[in-house]
């Protein structure tokens, strides 16, 4: 063991961990435009165009080794269809039967691809169980508006690594190669990352980011840095420390659906410091 001196005297620092993180699976991945596809209401339906239950599995954060030790599971839901004529479209979020979050996007274009990427807040802060339901509604002001795809996908959040309080020294990321979600079905999909966050480092931390992921570090203690107390060590743009009050709209001429994603590392290494 190295030793290092800080405020506090004399202190340990242990070994290098290394968390490896894989590809996280969708729970739903469904695109049936080229067979059926549904017209939209030209007002709020009474029964949601798509409805998800959350299960049990859903809430495993199974793409990490080793296990860390607190985190979050928030699902992002994603709707997307296509349009004839130039429309506004409006939608509705509901879990467990309340509104959580409602808009309009007008102003979208004729044969335009249009997708829904939807994480709230709501929806990992409570946070969600077993059994809890999710419900989307979308109408136009158009008779000819279609809706052909919907997906789910469970990402981890507010991750910990270690119990409240630790120090970590040397902590790096690795992003080569990145990891995200594999949702793949569609038409013609694509992933997306719009967010123009940067990455907050304290002293001695390296990094290789993507532009869609924020890595929150907060405190800086005896040469290391400890966890966020809101966000914990790593914490995706989308869904969590950006974009989560709205269901993120999106439309292409080509692309459908058009995903809103985050990425993460594939390694995260750090030393604890014991004080």
């Amino acid at each position: 063991m190295s030793i290092l001196t800080g405020d506090t005297g004399r202190s340990s620092v242990g070994p290098l961990r290394t968390f490896t993180m894989t590809n996280m699976t969708p729970v739903v991945d469904n695109y049936f435009g080229a067979s059926s596809p549904t017209i939209l209401g030209t007002s709020e339906p009474a029964t949601p165009i798509f409805s998800y239950t959350v299960q049990a599995s859903d809430l495993l954060f199974n793409t990490i080794t080793p296990a860390p030790y607190d985190f979050l599971m928030a699902p992002i839901v994603y709707v997307a269809g296509k349009t004839v004529t130039a429309c506004t479209l409006y939608y509705k979020v509901l879990y467990n039967g309340s509104s959580i979050s409602n808009g309009t996007n007008s102003g979208v274009g004729a044969n335009v691809n249009w997708t829904y990427s939807i994480c709230n807040s709501s929806l990992f802060l409570a946070p969600v169980k077993a059994g809890d339901v999710i419900d989307v509604k979308v109408w136009s002001n158009m008779t000819d508006t279609q809706y052909d795809y919907n997906g789910v996908f469970f990402q981890p959040c507010r991750l910990v690594l270690s119990k409240p309080g630790t120090v970590l020294k040397d902590v790096s990321y690795n992003y080569t190669p990145t990891v995200s979600h594999t949702l793949t079905h569609g038409r013609s999909p694509a992933s997306i990352n719009q967010q123009t966050s940067a990455l907050s480092v304290a002293a001695g931390v390296s990094a290789n980011v993507s532009n869609s992921m924020t890595v929150p570090f907060i405190s800086q203690i005896s040469g290391g840095v400890t966890a966020s107390a809101n966000f914990g060590v790593l914490s995706p743009y989308f869904g969590d420390i950006g974009l989560r009050t709205n269901a993120n709209f999106n439309g292409h001429s080509t692309y459908h659906p058009y995903y809103q994603r985050n990425i993460y590392p594939s390694t995260i290494s750090y030393r604890e410091v014991t004080l």
